[in-house]
Formats: C-alpha cells, structure tokens, sequence
C-alpha cells in the first residue's frame, strides 16, 4: 500500500485502509485506519442533536449531515481528551476528501438526553480526490459511544 500521506493514495489504497478504529464522542462519527494516517469522519450539523430528533437515515451531503476522508498523520492522536471534541497538537491533515454522495443509516434509538452509545450503517460513500477522481468506500458500520460526550471520559 501507498504511503497514505502521499498523493498517489487511490481507490484501491482507500479500500485497503481498513477503516475499523472508531473515534467516538460528539455528535458524528468517526474512523481510521491502524496506523492513523487515513480517517472518514461524518459529523452532524444539528446543533442540539441530543434532543431535536435526530434523523434515522438521510443522505451525504445533507443539511444534517457532512463528511470527509482525511489523509494525514495522528490523526486521532489525543482525540477528545479536552472540553471539545477537538483532535490533539500532533494532528498532521494533509488532504481532505469531501464526501460528495451517499447514505447513512442510524441503528436504534440515539440517546434521550445526555451521552451514550450509537452505531450507524454507512453505504455507497463517493469522496473526491484533490485531482478530481472520484473514490467508492465500501459499506461500513461506525459507532460512537459516546455520542453526546465531549472532553475527558469520551471515546
């Protein structure tokens, strides 16, 4: 495989990632490969999304929901140990590849009030590369458990 810091990363390379390290805490979902150097990160838009109804399946892009692939390193190196869900210092983005068709599908019921757990099927995920190529991901299921949370005790 390509280095994923490297331009050159294409489909093939995508697909080996192996996206199955979850990132929770906020609201969205978050996942990378091992090594942290290539990530999907989907994030809902609604501001109080604990409580205003959280939409079961939509697609990607939507006004509730965005996302990217991110190319980088560390990318989830001290992901939500403070107030915020912000990743840590040693965070390196070199590429970000915005999510321009799919679907996301929310398994059960999200938490009424506070934090908890929640997973969500993903499918048909297209990015664009920096060149204009366009990458299919794979079907992936993603959870969070701690939807909600933000700062030390998530993730």
């Amino acid at each position: 495989m390509a280095s994923a810091c490297s331009s050159s990363l294409g489909p093939d390379e995508l697909a080996e990632a192996d996206l199955l390290l979850d990132h929770g805490c906020g609201y969205g979902f978050r996942a990378s490969s091992a090594d942290g150097e290539v990530g999907l990160e989907l994030e809902y838009a609604v501001l109080d999304a604990a409580w205003a109804g959280l939409v079961q399946a939509d697609e990607i892009p939507s006004l509730a929901w965005s996302g990217e692939v991110l190319i980088g390193r560390d990318l989830y190196e001290g992901w939500c140990e403070n107030s915020s869900p912000e990743p840590g210092s040693a965070r390196r983005v070199f590429q970000r590849w915005p999510v321009v068709e799919g679907s996301i599908e929310i398994v059960g019921d999200p938490p009424v009030q506070g934090a908890g757990p929640l997973s969500a099927r993903v499918e048909g995920l297209v990015v664009v590369r920096p060149d204009g190529e366009r990458v299919e991901i794979g079907a992936i299921e993603l959870n969070n458990e701690s939807w909600g949370l933000f700062g030390a005790g998530a993730g």
